[in-house]
C-alpha cells in the first residue's frame, strides 16, 4: 500500500477505534451505578489513547504549518523535515506505542476486577470489554498502525518536499505542503471527531471515580 493510501486508511481506522469505544459509551450507565476507583485507571487508558493521537495530530500540524516563503526560515523549515523524514520521527511515534503493555496491566490489575463486581454487567459484555481492552494492547492494534501509517506518510511527504527544497524549487515546495493539508483534511477531521468523543468519556469517567 503507498503511503497516500494508507494515510486515507487511517480515517477509516479511527472511525472503527471510535466504534470499538462505543462499548464503553453503552455500559458506562451500569459501570456509574456501582462505581469504582478502577474508574480512575480506566480514565488513565483514555488518557493514553488521546497521549497517541495527539503525537499524531502535532506531527501533522508541524508539517502542514511549514512556510517556505521566507527566505531565513528556509534552513530551520529544512531540519523539520529532515526530523520527519528520518529516524527522529520513527522513535517519537515509537515512545507513544508504549501505552500497549501500560493498558493490558491496568486491564488485569483494575479493570477486571471492577468489570466482574459490577452486578449489572452480563457474561457477555465482560467478554466484549475482555476483548476490547485486549485488542487495544496488542502491538498490532488499530492505534498502532495509525502511528505506524502516519509515519510513514508523513516521512515520505518530507522527504518530497527536501528534494524539491534541495533543486532549489521552493515554489513547488510549498505546492507540495499546500497539496498535503487538503488531501489530509477529511482524515485530520475523523480525528478530531475521535479525540472528542475520548475527551468525553474521561470527563465522565472522572466524574466517576470522584464519587466511588
Amino acid at each position: 500500500m503507498t503511503p497516500e493510501a494508507s494515510i486515507l486508511d487511517v480515517g477509516r481506522k479511527l472511525s472503527l477505534l471510535t466504534e470499538e469505544l462505543g462499548l464503553l459509551r453503552a455500559i458506562k450507565g451500569k459501570l456509574m451505578r456501582q462505581p469504582d476507583r478502577a474508574a480512575a485507571k480506566l480514565t488513565t487508558v483514555i488518557q493514553e489513547l488521546l497521549k497517541s493521537l495527539l503525537v499524531f495530530e502535532s506531527e501533522v500540524v508541524k508539517f502542514l504549518s511549514l512556510s517556505l516563503d521566507v527566505a531565513s526560515e528556509i534552513e530551520n523549515n529544512r531540519a523539520v523535515l529532515h526530523s520527519l523524514e528520518g529516524q527522529v520521527l520513527k522513535a517519537r511515534l515509537k515512545a507513544a506505542r508504549g501505552h500497549c503493555s501500560k493498558i493490558a496491566n491496568i486491564y488485569k490489575q483494575f479493570l477486571d476486577p471492577w468489570f466482574q463486581r459490577v452486578a449489572d454487567l452480563n457474561k457477555a459484555e465482560r467478554e466484549e470489554l475482555r476483548s476490547l481492552f485486549y485488542g487495544l494492547s496488542e502491538s498490532d492494534s488499530l492505534m498502532v498502525d495509525v502511528l505506524d501509517d502516519s509515519a510513514r506518510w508523513l516521512g515520505d511527504q518530507a522527504e518530497r518536499v527536501l528534494d524539491l527544497l534541495e533543486r532549489g524549487k521552493i515554489e513547488e515546495a510549498q505546492g507540495r505542503i499546500a497539496e498535503a493539508r487538503l488531501f489530509i483534511l477529511p482524515v485530520r477531521r475523523v480525528l478530531a471527531q475521535t479525540m472528542g468523543q475520548l475527551q468525553e468519556l474521561e470527563a465522565e469517567f472522572i466524574e466517576a471515580s470522584r464519587i466511588s
